[in-house]
């Protein structure tokens, strides 16, 4: 009986030492919080004991078991902690709905907790009650310390279930609030100038959110002193009086909460009180009280959660809104790269962040938590630095109003009840300078393009000057969002932005381009044309970006390229870069100049992408529609020798959960490929063997799984062996640029210029395919036509928006010379003999693994090459090929003309295909036992989430 009560002696002892050692871990954890081996703190707890217990203050208390490795472990611990989950505490009342189960190697002893190795879990009580275990099989763990215990702690400390129930509840309170306002039969338009936005949906739901956050704040403050009660704002009648709600925010504003309350209150100030104000606030209030119910003192995370439902301008504007699990993915991964003690209080009170395109805050907040649960780590009280980070470190700046508003609002609310005075939450000019706008010409330098302005000192609106024990400080117009005011940035007002001084630059910029090629004439420039912007504003805003140096950017690649030149302007030697960008910049041919110059200027390169057959469940923003990844680098500095290798971490989900982000960003690893800088094909990539075999192939060399031999091939670029045909608008484009307008084949008689224009899966699935169109000469340019004619008429026609999952061919043939369009440009070989093999070789499973891995993966089951990018594909060397070879390729043709293709992404099972393979294989050489091991190959491939886009088409794997 002895050996076997020792065990339980051992966990109390253990038990005991972990209690200790969290108590060590953050600064509000004490001996009257954190309860260890109590079984007198449940509520009807039938005499359960939790082995520690931890009270959070302000937040959901978290229940920890733990027992000694052993077999069958996992399950009695979940039923363990089980048992405990759905039980209220004691005191307080509060129900525990998170819990860790802790597993004790064996023979560990008091002495060795604290640099132990511990496997855990996570459970946590769903929506509908059932618990949720993470990982989720019982016998699957993560592994870490004590500082990974004390993090998932305060992680799953935020009850789930009532973010996603306070969630609903606010966006149903948002949608009834501001339909109110729109039926009240007011105009609007002043609300609209207090927001500095247009009067629309959007204005509304940002107005209807900010009276919301402004009721929630106040009841997480109201027991402070000098700050009314939230009840001091209603009548007799107990309904929301204007002038009471007025009287009682007034209060709270000669306290301090500027950037929640000012805002507030001019937006009540704007609205007629009987039919519009009052109403409002009753909607309003209703709404926060019920959150307040739920415990959402840590509203502002739920605001931001619903923020991107309140954008309706994103067209043009393209803020995309992060999700959290996003952010804190990306802000983990960036903050471990900084190099910083962090038990150094003086050192780190010397950091400087930057979100130049804050939105709500969502970075910058998650950077907070990633910092300030590193303070508490080490002995150091994130609470007592709170101020000085508002007011020297997290600097954002955004065009919109409401949402610097609400950042700033976010960033408070870690420590609601710390005053602090000027914050660096900025909000940006856009747009014409109003002391302007009435001039018939406008001036370039009267415009303002937001936070991109920072990116130079030569502008009206903004002057550097040093500042003794400093640095460079920026003086720009604007406003700021400080502890006291919203003032007008002017006289000594200054955002200290300096180039070179920051720590970490973090951004989700916005996506939009500068470039219109859709035609429409009243947009010029999408990516200025928010708010309203005339045409005139969008041509002089867009000479105004142009006239900043360009390392990163490109106009066809958008304004996050230009966004990335300004994150390099302000970063330090050192500093680390960390941004939200679209999966194009991986292989766009636009973005190539932001890829070499990550290269040449970042090491300790990290390239974050999520491995899903869905484009949405690819995206790490919301509502995006397409792909993204996440680079966090750090930038060179003195000594730093330019590193040839990077890390592309290819995810297999989106982080559902914070804890999930949180575990991914420490254990990324695992799905980590390093790869050289220069091969981004191995971005969002499952299979680690599909990248060798990639990279190995465009280098020259082919690479099969289960096979120990190597084989050397022949590779160039298509560029060496063919000219391309003209870009599409050079044969049909207006004002004189296309000499054709291009219309369908007439039923009766011969085409004069034949053109293979669109895409038509089902008639494309052999070889050779028939022209679709024909071009008709313009008046008066039939010498340009011709010209057009001689100069890119061919038979060989390479895709460039491959639909792997739908289409079967790369590469296509005309009977006879056609024109290229849109779909199927012109390539025109240098020798008639290399037409078969770069029919052939594109066509074959390497060559299709090579469009793909060259090609912009931006939509699932979809690969993009542009036309200028097209003579850069990696393709079989027909120079190096005899003329036997070449002749045999005019055989293999011949024996293949009239068979259909599956589509691409069946290749697996695609009997053509394969006896394609086979012909390419015995031309080139390559052993007939080779072919076994390319159709390992092969099926890995087709199980690509890229490649078959989640279609039934896909194989069946075990």
């Amino acid at each position: 009986m002895a050996t076997k009560s020792l065990p339980k002696q051992r966990e109390e002892v253990l038990n005991a030492r972990l209690g200790s050692l969290l108590i060590e871990r953050h600064p509000r954890w004490n001996q009257d919080n954190l309860h260890i081996e109590s079984s007198n703190t449940l509520r009807n707890g039938r005499g359960l004991r939790i082995d520690v217990l931890v009270e959070n203050p302000g937040a959901q208390p978290v229940a920890i078991e733990t027992k000694f490795e052993a077999p069958g472990v996992g399950k009695a611990l979940r039923e363990q902690v089980e048992q405990r989950l759905g039980l209220a505490l004691a005191t307080s009342g509060h129900i525990i709905e998170s819990a860790i189960s802790v597993k004790w190697p064996g023979g560990l002893k008091s002495a060795g907790v604290a640099s132990a190795k511990l496997a855990y879990a996570v459970h946590q009580l769903g929506e509908d009650d059932r618990v949720l275990r993470w990982p989720e099989r019982d016998e699957e763990w993560m592994q870490g310390g004590i500082d990974d215990i004390a993090d998932a702690v305060e992680v799953v400390s935020l009850s789930r279930k009532r973010i996603l129930e306070g969630s609903r509840i606010l966006e149903w309170g948002v949608h009834d609030a501001s339909r109110r306002l729109e039926i009240s039969g007011e105009s609007l338009d002043a609300l609209a100038e207090v927001l500095h936005q247009e009067s629309g949906e959007q204005t509304t739901r940002m107005a209807v959110a900010i009276v919301i956050n402004a009721f929630v704040f106040h009841h997480a403050i109201e027991q402070r002193a000098g700050i009314p009660p939230v009840s001091k704002g209603r009548g007799e009648l107990g309904f929301f009086l204007t002038s009471r709600v007025l009287r009682s925010w007034r209060q709270v504003l000669a306290v301090n909460y500027w950037p929640v309350f000012s805002i507030a209150t001019k937006v009540i100030e704007s609205l007629p009180e009987s039919r519009a104000a009052a109403p409002l606030l009753n909607a309003a209030g209703a709404v926060a009280e019920h959150l307040a119910q739920l415990g959402a003192t840590s509203f502002h995370d739920l605001a931001a959660r619903m923020f991107q439902t309140l954008i309706a301008d994103r067209k043009f504007l393209a803020t995309f809104y992060t999700l959290p699990e996003s952010a804190c993915l990306l802000a983990e991964l960036a903050v471990a790269k900084l190099d910083v003690d962090w038990s150094d209080q003086e050192a780190v009170k010397a950091l400087k962040v930057a979100d130049f395109a804050c939105g709500t805050g969502t970075l910058l907040s998650s950077v907070q938590a990633a910092v300030y649960r590193r303070l508490r780590r080490r002995g150091l009280d994130d609470r007592e630095l709170h101020r000085h980070f508002m007011e020297r470190v997290l600097l954002g700046t955004d065009i919109m109003p409401s949402a610097a508003h609400l950042a700033t609002s976010m960033l408070s609310s870690a420590h609601p009840d710390i005053i602090y005075h000027d914050s660096l939450i900025h909000v940006m000019p856009y747009g014409l300078d109003e002391e302007v706008s009435r001039r018939e010409h406008v001036d370039a330098n009267r415009t303002y393009i937001g936070a991109l302005d920072l990116r130079t000192t030569e502008t009206a609106a903004i002057n550097i000057f040093s500042q003794s024990g400093f640095g460079n400080e920026i003086e720009i117009e604007g406003q700021r969002m400080t502890g006291t005011g919203t003032r007008d940035a002017g006289g000594n007002r200054s955002l200290p932005a300096g180039h070179g001084t920051f720590d970490l630059v973090i951004m989700n910029p916005p996506f939009t381009r500068p470039t219109n090629h859709e035609g429409d004439l009243s947009v010029p420039v999408p990516s200025f044309a928010g708010f309203g912007t005339s045409k005139d504003e969008q041509l002089a805003m867009s000479r105004r970006l142009r006239a900043h140096p360009a390392v990163f950017g490109h106009g066809n690649a958008g304004l996050a390229s230009n966004f990335m030149d300004l994150a390099h302007d302000k970063l330090k030697p050192g500093g680390v870069l960390a941004l939200v960008v679209p999966f194009a910049f991986v292989s766009g041919g636009s973005w190539e100049p932001a890829r070499r110059a990550l290269s040449q200027h970042y090491r300790d390169i990290n390239i974050v992408s999520i491995v899903s057959s869905g484009t949405t469940d690819a995206a790490f923003s919301a509502d995006t529609g397409m792909a993204e990844c996440l680079i966090v680098a750090k930038r060179v500095q003195g000594t730093d020798t330019n590193c040839n290798k990077l890390q592309f971490i290819n995810l297999p989900r989106r982080p559902r959960t914070l804890l999930e982000a949180h575990e991914f960003a420490i254990r990324h690893g695992r799905w980590s490929i390093e790869a050289t800088r220069m091969e981004y094909g191995a971005a969002g990539i499952r299979d680690v063997e599909v990248v060798q075999s990639m990279i190995a192939l465009v280098n020259g060399v082919l690479q099969l799984p289960r096979e120990s031999r190597e084989f050397a091939l022949s590779m160039t670029r298509i560029g060496d062996l063919a000219q391309r045909g003209l870009l599409h608008r050079d044969i049909t484009g207006a004002g004189g640029r296309g000499a054709f307008d291009v219309q369908r084949i007439r039923e009766h008689g011969i085409a004069t210029y034949p053109a293979l224009w669109r895409h038509h899966a089902d008639h494309e699935r052999r070889l050779t395919v028939m022209p679709d169109t024909e071009g008709v000469v313009r008046k008066g340019m039939q010498s340009q036509a011709n010209n057009i004619w001689n100069s890119t008429a061919s038979r060989l026609h390479h895709n460039l928006d491959f639909r792997l999952n739908s289409q079967s061919l790369a590469v296509c043939l005309t009977p006879d010379l056609s024109l290229g369009g849109r779909a199927w440009p012109n390539l025109l070989p240098e020798r008639e003999s290399y037409l078969m093999p770069l029919l052939l070789w594109g066509n074959s499973t390497l060559g299709l693994m090579t469009f793909w891995w060259f090609g912009s993966r931006q939509q699932t089951g979809r690969a993009c090459v542009t036309i200028s990018t097209l003579p850069e594909l990696p393709t079989i060397d027909c120079t190096a090929l005899s003329d036997t070879q070449l002749q045999k390729f005019e055989e293999a043709f011949d024996a293949l003309s009239d068979a259909r293709f599956l589509p691409a992404n069946e290749a697996y099972r695609d009997e053509t295909r394969q006896r394609l393979d086979e012909k390419v294989f015995e031309i080139l050489g390559l052993p007939e036992s080779t072919l076994k091991q390319l159709d390992v190959l092969r099926r890995k491939w087709c199980c690509e989430p890229s490649v078959h886009g989640g279609k039934s088409t896909k194989p069946k794997e075990p």
